[in-house]
């Protein structure tokens, strides 16, 4: 379930607030002013796509606030992903059954969360749609349905609504890393590698630009290119030893999906 990975290119921009924030963004709910803020840099982790960093902190928030709603989310997400369903529930159940007020966007998550309880291949869109009706101008709103598309499959629909996120104010540059896999999953090329393009022209120093376009290559079978890009994003994340950047590239270079 490798699309599942790309949900983690998320990206919200909120001023703190100590509980329910009405800010047009996407609304969450917590007591803990200091939860919130562990929350908000998880957040941050993820934008660098520092995943392991960015749990962290979605765990520390969660022992400040046991029934803050979205950090057991994005972890429930996270384990999505992985072949043992146990993590994924267990942190899915604990959201669900969170004691909190929630706004009615948390209300729509948690939904979702029952739903790929029951079956993690199912369709959830429509509760990706809600969202985005409920937060117009909200980019984390319009990347979860993009992100809800991808798990069916429907590419054409992703392409759509990340056109939707270029027309709103302000929307990160990160965008363009979504829009590149997209365009792979398509197999229009010549639009994934203007994507990419893109992304690293905005954020030349990220390292994960350098490795999303080691998977452009890959795809199109220039291994040595792909290398040569993997090597370079390797060098820029050296910090982030745990990232999932790091390869290992002695051998055949892998995709990761977003």
């Amino acid at each position: 379930m490798k699309t599942i990975l790309f949900f983690f290119l998320l990206f919200i921009t909120f001023a703190a607030h100590p509980q329910e924030t009405n800010y047009a963004d996407f609304p969450v709910t917590t007591h803990s002013p200091q939860a919130l803020q562990l929350y908000y840099q998880g957040i941050q982790e993820l934008v660098k796509v520092h995943v392991y960093e960015s749990m962290d902190s979605f765990d520390k928030a969660i022992k400040l606030d046991p029934d803050f709603f979205m950090p057991y989310f994005m972890n429930a997400m996270y384990n999505l992903a992985r072949p043992d369903r146990e993590p994924f529930k267990s942190l899915a159940y604990r959201a669900i059954n969170c004691k909190a007020s929630l706004n009615e966007s948390e209300k729509l998550l948690q939904q979702v969360l029952k739903k790929l309880m029951e079956d993690p291949k199912a369709d959830v869109t429509e509760y990706g749609e809600k969202l985005v009706k409920l937060n117009p101008k909200s980019f984390f709103a319009y990347q979860l349905l993009a992100t809800f598309q991808g798990f069916i499959k429907d590419y054409e629909s992703v392409n759509n609504t990340c056109q939707a996120i270029l027309r709103l104010p302000n929307y990160p540059d990160i965008i363009y890393n979504s829009m590149g896999y997209n365009y792979m999953k398509m197999n229009q090329m010549d639009k994934a590698r203007q994507a990419f393009d893109k992304y690293m022209k905005a954020e030349p120093n990220n390292a994960y630009c350098y490795n999303s376009m080691g998977d452009y290559y890959v795809q199109l079978g220039d291994f040595q290119s792909a290398y040569d890009y993997y090597m370079k994003a390797y060098k820029l994340d050296s910090i982030h030893h745990k990232s999932p950047i790091n390869v290992d590239l002695r051998t055949k270079p892998f995709m990761v999906d977003y």
